[in-house]
């Protein structure tokens, strides 16, 4: 059965899974199901995974306090409340075919953060989130929590897909957590999957951070604009393995990205001041004079899996344009 998927951002974070036919194993008569129940205030669910076996894992967050919890069971009949200590709390619940909870996992930062994007790899046993965050978050199962440099950090998390279906805990919590931040705004807009399950995220900065995510020793960037855009490739046990950035002087923002087998593709915006978006020794000039047509452009970059630029390409309308989604 083919099953249609699509996904509902109100005042409350639901996500609807709208089905090609209404004869299902869905609890309702109209083949749908919401499996992000009401909170007391507002939240989302951004990004959505469907695995081999019709398992469902909505990747989203919702803002309460402590005196306001969260169901995450979309079964009338039971309630599994969450309570958080930040504004905005990221969480990641995994249902079966039928929309029954799984699993739920929280990361949760004392201040405020989102989840912005999952992945799922080939063989459904890892689940890729980035997001942003600002305070102290924390990766459960990770050793430590990590504090924000400054405003929103980027983050990373790698989480096992496995688990028992009357466990409510996702049972080997974050297998690992990276942040990348400095002073400024940054975030970890899109992340995927290669074919050896390495990781891929991509994002934008502002200011001064290190681009190797704490790992090793610090290759610190500045952003030679407002915001500049960086894409970094993780292998599965979380070491580096390289990371890229590239901008002009204006805004420069990566929004998506998508895998095949061997490359990778993001996708944005840039204003339109010519911009080089080739991260290594080359220049590829585009936007301004280069193309550039309104206040902002949509680009598209094709990236190998060594981090080398193949072509960026950038296209727009007399006003505003961007991309932001790949598949």
């Amino acid at each position: 059965m083919i099953r249609y998927l699509c996904s509902a951002f109100a005042a409350t974070a639901i996500a609807i899974f709208c089905l090609a036919s209404p004869a299902s194993a869905w609890s309702t008569s109209d083949g749908a199901v919401s499996i992000h129940a009401t909170s007391s205030y507002s939240g989302s669910v951004p990004a959505v995974q469907v695995d081999s076996a019709g398992n469902i894992y909505a990747c989203g967050h919702f803002r309460t306090t402590s005196s306001r919890s969260y169901d995450v069971d979309p079964n009338p009949a039971v309630t599994v409340n969450v309570s958080v200590t930040g504004l905005d709390s990221s969480v990641i619940s995994k249902y079966s075919p039928s929309g029954n909870l799984l699993w739920y996992l929280v990361l949760d930062a004392d201040d405020d953060d989102q989840v912005m994007d999952c992945a799922l790899n080939a063989a459904g046993t890892h689940l890729a989130v980035s997001g942003e965050f600002k305070g102290t978050m924390d990766f459960p199962g990770s050793a430590a929590d990590i504090a924000s440099a400054g405003n929103f950090d980027a983050y990373l998390a790698l989480i096992a897909t496995s688990t028992s279906t009357t466990d409510t805990t996702a049972p080997s919590g974050v297998l690992w957590g990276k942040t990348l931040g400095g002073t400024g705004v940054d975030a970890g807009t899109g992340v995927g999957f290669g074919s050896s399950n390495e990781v891929y995220v991509g994002g934008h900065f502002k200011g001064e951070v290190d681009i190797n995510w704490g790992t090793g020793s610090a290759d610190n960037r500045t952003s030679t604009g407002f915001e500049d855009a960086f894409l970094t490739k993780f292998a599965v046990d979380g070491s580096l393995q390289w990371s890229k950035t590239w901008g002009g002087t204006s805004n420069d923002l990566l929004y998506d990205l998508a895998v095949d087998s061997n490359d990778i593709y993001v996708g944005g915006y840039l204003a339109t001041v010519a911009s080089d978006y080739d991260p290594g020794d080359g220049e590829v000039l585009i936007g301004g004079t280069s193309g550039g047509q309104g206040g902002k452009d949509s680009f598209i970059s094709k990236f190998n899996a060594s981090g080398d630029l193949q072509w960026a390409k950038n296209f727009g309308a007399s006003s505003h344009d961007m991309v932001k989604g790949m598949a």
